[in-house]
């Protein structure tokens, strides 16, 4: 015969369901803001899991397959600071290359920037979730669209892969931004002070 301690089970299923609230808690993403993109007209999301000690930050990015079109790249603690110091160099180069645009010295159409960052991307693969290999993004200056010139900076992923199973392919995803102002207002978002405040409302809206 069989004999159940019901405070045993009581117990073990309360320790469950109080570990996987915080496991959920601490999981799952809450957006912070987002920003524009108005070379194709959209908005994305920015955001935040963890806490002030380990936080993730996820950019939501602009998709080149119509397909599967959700991805983003993911920031731990220390990688936030390393694209953001990125994002600083590649906005001097912009303006550095605007302004021989001006002075007529700047006549190649492609600019490729030697900027260093290495990312993971997850991305939507039919109904799945899938990350990436870890890829060095492409960051390049572009002179666009004769009848309406358009000065870009690209940042890419180029084709990735399914970090499991190579087969998995997608397109790529990017940013693009067409002014300085639109990569200053990115970095606006992603401050220390920004990133603080979303911890601290994330965790008021789960303590309460």
């Amino acid at each position: 015969m069989i004999v159940f301690n019901i405070n045993k089970i009581v117990f073990v299923t309360s320790l469950f369901i109080i570990n996987h609230l915080s496991y959920s808690q601490s999981y799952y993403k809450t957006k912070f803001s987002s920003y524009n993109i108005s070379y194709n007209g959209k908005t994305y999301d920015l955001e935040i899991r963890g806490n002030n000690e380990n936080y993730v930050i996820t950019i939501a990015l602009m998709s080149y397959d119509i397909f599967n079109n959700q991805g983003y790249i993911q920031l731990g603690n220390n990688q936030h600071h390393e694209f953001v110091k990125a994002l600083i160099e590649a906005k001097q180069k912009y303006e550095e290359w605007m302004e021989r645009i001006k002075q007529s010295t700047q006549t190649e159409r492609l600019e490729p920037l030697e900027i260093a960052f290495e990312t993971e991307i997850r991305f939507r693969y039919g109904g799945r979730w899938l990350i990436s290999d870890k890829i060095k993004l492409t960051w390049i200056l572009q002179k666009n669209n004769e009848e309406n010139l358009e000065y870009l900076l690209r940042i890419s992923t180029g084709k990735i892969h399914n970090e499991y199973n190579k087969s998995e392919t997608h397109t790529g995803f990017g940013i693009v931004f067409n002014s300085a102002s639109e990569i200053q207002a990115l970095l606006d978002e992603l401050t220390d002070e920004k990133i603080k405040a979303a911890l601290n409302t994330r965790k008021l809206l789960h303590d309460n």
